[in-house]
């Protein structure tokens, strides 16, 4: 295919069928090649290239993969390449048509998430997103950025920005995440050394000690049945299980036990990398049966934009109902904490509650104690729900349930 090749045309490219060949029309000779990459399915590897003649055959010579140039650098090479021709003398070995490694931040993201992430991280969707949409998706973008010339000026800038916008927090999950995809880069090779190491976190983090009280989780309640699903629901199993956000959210049918009313989070979903069982109150049940099942999506909490992810946004959504509730200062995580808090109140043992959170259990405890406890915990979570229920009602001296 003769084409004039434009920025717009590489920036612009998605997988193919089968492989393509365009030739320039501003460069005669110049032209790349592209196809779909074998180990991410969404991603396009290609490589640039210059045909020649000599003595009267035509050749081809690779002039290197497009994630390691970008046009111009290409086209300069081209250049070079057919002034040597011209001069008569012989090019370079040519290059391999695909380079080991990614050249740039948008071909590194997936492979980090693929062979690093997925394998070593409880949460490797959260990250990889964090990255595509800082890095990726906000300006300035580094997607057609070569891995090699990002600065730690590039990193303070986007670190900057959102502390700036008033999101420490997010610009400290940020810097994480940079960290571990340079890490990774260095430990294969792709580049020499990181940038990121040396970098301060933006923002100095202390423990939230935040727990709802009465006044607010009765408001707060309110304003999650008013957002509706998904978050409405969300929020409110968050608070009547005290489970993490993320194992939440990544809930999917086949982890609801209906007969049973019982949640089976499997080891490999869980911070803790321990299987764990959530016995649900009649409370939690009811929310779980009123919310649209559809067979073709495993998720319970599909997200707004895909069906084929569970949901995330999570502080837009507990921003909305902080402000519907009109209460100061919350965040979704304050829910476990808060539910955690309560567990006290209505005299549950220390050890259960700590136990219904999934806590990592130490000492001797861990090693010879292998009861479940799921029956004390069935009566922690149904005394829990009696109280919040009591509470977002605004009733008192309820009984619990036993």
């Amino acid at each position: 295919m003769l084409k004039k090749i434009t920025f717009k045309t590489i920036s612009s490219l998605r997988p193919p069928p089968k492989r393509i060949e365009i030739r320039d029309t501003v460069l005669k000779g110049f032209g790349f090649r592209y196809w779909q990459s074998k180990t991410d399915l969404r991603r396009v590897d290609g490589s640039w290239f210059i045909t020649y003649r000599e003595h009267g055959k035509l050749k081809r010579h690779t002039i290197g993969s497009l994630a390691c140039f970008d046009l111009a650098e290409a086209r300069d090479q081209a250049r070079e390449k057919f002034q040597k021709i011209g001069k008569g003398e012989t090019l370079d070995k040519p290059m391999p048509e695909q380079e080991s490694g990614p050249g740039t931040v948008s071909a590194l993201i997936p492979e980090f998430e693929k062979r690093y992430l997925q394998e070593k991280w409880k949460e490797p969707g959260k990250v990889k997103r964090t990255l595509e949409r800082e890095l990726i998706d906000n300006k300035p973008s580094w997607k057609n950025r070569p891995i090699k010339d990002i600065t730690k000026g590039d990193i303070h800038a986007k670190l900057d920005r959102l502390k700036d916008d008033g999101k420490g927090y997010a610009a400290n999950r940020l810097l994480e995440a940079i960290r571990l995809m340079f890490k990774y880069a260095v430990q294969r090779g792709y580049i020499e050394s990181s940038p990121a190491e040396g970098i301060d976190k933006p923002r100095k983090e202390k423990p939230r000690r935040r727990v709802l009280d009465d006044s607010e989780l009765k408001a707060i309640w309110g304003a999650f049945h008013n957002l509706g699903y998904p978050y409405g629901p969300f929020f409110q199993l968050l608070l009547l299980t005290g489970q993490r956000e993320g194992e939440l959210a990544g809930v999917t049918w086949d982890e609801i036990d209906f007969d049973a009313a019982q949640w089976n989070i499997p080891a490999e979903r869980t911070k803790s990398d321990r299987a764990h069982k959530i016995p649900l109150s009649s409370w939690a049940m009811d929310i779980f049966n009123s919310m649209p099942r559809m067979s073709s999506i495993d998720y319970v909490f599909v997200g707004r934009g895909s069906t084929s992810r569970p949901i995330s946004g999570f502080n837009r959504a507990a921003e909305r109902a902080r402000l519907a509730a009109r209460i100061e200062d919350w965040r979704p995580h304050d829910l476990r904490r808060t539910a955690r808090t309560r567990f006290g109140e209505i005299g549950t043992p220390p050890h259960i509650a700590e136990l219904v959170l999934n806590h990592t259990v130490k000492g001797l405890q861990a090693v010879y104690d292998r009861y479940e406890y799921t029956k004390e915990k069935r009566e922690a979570l149904d005394k829990w729900a009696v109280h919040l229920k009591a509470i977002t009602e605004g009733k008192q001296n309820v009984v619990a349930l036993r």
